[in-house]
């Protein structure tokens, strides 16, 4: 077939035809027909009687996985083809949400979304190029895209500098290093996680989980030069129009070497904070990134480390956290964990199996914050994943869905 070259722009764009699958295999330029603009999202078909905060998974079935390659706009195009009943159905569950933050978006359009745009095109054209994929293929306007990957952005531009997400430790010893890391989210998606395999034009192949409408930015991931990345919110004071965090994280899993990948995560024209876990096989290396607007520090470690969702390391845990409170959600699960650290083996005797047990705890200093997380009547926070790479035997173990169901697949490395 012919190489697909059509972009959209901010304001138009092409849908593709037909919803194409969930497990699917996208060769370089492929296409479907076009069809005219669309000026509405095709219902996701979601049934009346399961309401967007329903606790009941129902059966759990295996994330699909979508692979595409070619160039970035191809990559995206294709991602959002194989998950637009998830994209659209993500958005239609929490729609009140989603309407509130575009409107702060659209409230200052040239300066906001415009602007974050400008700064992605600056900085990675490419990504921009994804994120246009991404809305073609979905069958979205682009605006509803940039919302979805500068959410925490345009949150924080409304003070929401709360989310009650993900939970992190790292093991570092001489014959073994582990990452693991759990992905903490919102309920609405507890059935629409995918994993992505992408293979892009002269950069390293990625494999990441994927949230509906994101790109692989804020999501456990590996990449074949060998990084491993995961990300943890992190609620600081300040926000400005640049660099989104999952742009940022996007370009960093594209990195070929640690170093790199820490620069990148280092740009000082970032638009908002965060946390980032980086580790590289070929090096055996695993650091600790801590980024907000004037300010970035990063850590190697060595023994154990925890983290949550507030700034721990000495350079960075001063800094303004408005979204941070004694006996919040991050202060709890940081509580629990340090506590059931102490009472692990000595370190040379530790486990990935010891580590997981961590992350399946439902202890809390404050109901419902436990590191394994479920959502109840005064909270929608659920544990959608949890990651456990092994550094050391180059593997990936993921358990779909809360740890303590024990959904454990095992991803294939490059």
């Amino acid at each position: 077939m012919p190489t697909q070259t059509t972009r959209c722009s901010r304001r138009h764009f092409l849908t593709q035809a037909g919803y194409t699958g969930l497990a699917m295999s996208f060769g370089q330029g492929w296409v479907q027909g076009q069809q005219a603009v669309a000026e509405r999202r095709p219902s996701s078909g979601q049934n009346p009687a399961e309401a967007p905060n329903s606790l009941d998974l129902g059966t759990p079935r295996p994330f699909p996985v979508v692979e595409a390659k070619g160039t970035p706009f191809e990559i995206g195009d294709a991602l959002g083809q194989a998950l637009r009943h998830q994209i659209h159905t993500g958005i239609e569950r929490r729609q009140e949400w989603f309407d509130d933050l575009k409107a702060i978006g659209l409230a200052n359009q040239r300066e906001r979304l415009d602007g974050f745009a400008a700064a992605i095109d600056k900085h990675y054209p490419d990504i921009l190029d994804e994120l246009r994929g991404l809305a073609h293929g979905a069958a979205l306007p682009l605006d509803d895209i940039l919302v979805l990957n500068c959410q925490v952005e345009l949150g924080a531009m409304k003070s929401r500098a709360t989310q009650d997400a993900c939970s992190t430790i790292h093991l570092v010893r001489k014959d073994r290093i582990l990452l693991l890391h759990n992905e903490d989210g919102n309920n609405a998606y507890r059935d629409l996680m995918a994993i992505g395999r992408l293979y892009p034009k002269g950069k390293p192949a990625v494999t990441a989980l994927l949230y509906p409408g994101g790109i692989p930015g804020c999501v456990p991931g590996f990449n074949d030069a060998g990084l491993v990345m995961t990300t943890n919110f992190i609620g600081a004071q300040d926000v400005r129009i640049g660099i989104p965090r999952y742009v940022l994280g996007r370009a960093v899993i594209s990195a070929s070497s640690l170093d790199e990948a820490i620069a990148i995560a280092r740009n000082p024209n970032v638009a908002y904070s965060f946390h980032m876990n980086i580790g590289s096989v070929p090096e055996q290396r695993l650091v600790a990134v801590d980024v907000s607007v004037g300010h970035s520090a990063v850590q190697e470690t060595k023994g154990l480390f925890i983290q949550t969702n507030h700034f721990v390391l000495p350079d960075t845990k001063s800094i303004v956290q408005p979204g941070f409170h004694p006996g919040d959600s991050s202060d709890s699960r940081y509580r629990v964990l340090a506590g059931l650290i102490e009472r692990l083996p000595p370190i040379d005797q530790v486990t990935s199996d010891d580590l997981v047990q961590l992350l399946q705890s439902h202890r809390s200093i404050t109901k419902p914050y436990s590191p394994c997380r479920h959502p109840d009547a005064t909270t929608d926070g659920r544990t959608l994943a949890t990651a456990v790479f092994d550094l050391t035997a180059r593997t990936l173990d993921l358990y779909e869905g809360n740890p303590c169901e024990k959904r454990l697949r095992r991803i294939e490395w490059f």
